[in-house]
Parts: C-alpha cells; structure tokens; sequence
C-alpha cells in the first residue's frame, strides 16, 4: 500500500467520524433543546447512518499500513498446519 492510499484511508476515516458524530449532536440537540423547522424525527435518519460512518471512520483509522501478499508467493494458500507437500503437521 502506497502512501497517498495511506493517507486517503485515514483522511476519509476522520471525515467520517466527523459527520457521523455531528448528526448524532444535531439529532440530540433538535430532541432535547431546540427542535428546528427542519427536523423530522425518525430514528433510521439519526442513527441509521451516523453508527456506521463512526463505525467505518473507527476502522479506517485503527487500521495500519497493510501489507499486500506477494502473488508470486509459494506458501499462498497453505495453512500453518501444513508443509509445501500438504503433510499435515499434527
């Protein structure tokens, strides 16, 4: 992985953490403080979207860099209970 995906990865990741917590706040502040013209509550447009994003935003930025596997790699498809002969080692 290169660095601009790198970097895209974790600025996408903070972006939607972002928003997601936003609509949370604007949904909280519209029940409980000042309900807005706007605001038509049903709960799949507060939350529906907004624990999601900070779930995937959470996971975007938990998640390192990550190393690709190599497709010209012998051992790609064994398990660690086996050998290039696919012996079990048990």
């Amino acid at each position: 992985m290169d660095i601009f995906s790198w970097l895209l990865r974790k600025f996408l990741g903070i972006l939607a953490l972002i928003i997601g917590f936003s609509i949370i706040l604007w949904v909280l502040y519209n029940l409980l403080i000042e309900r807005q013209p706007e605001f038509q509550w049903h709960w799949s447009q507060g939350f529906g979207i907004s624990i999601p994003m900070i779930t995937v935003g959470w996971y975007w930025l938990k998640v390192g860099r990550t190393k690709r596997p190599d497709p010209n790699d012998p051992n790609i498809g064994i398990s660690n209970e086996q050998n290039e002969n696919g012996a079990d080692f048990k």
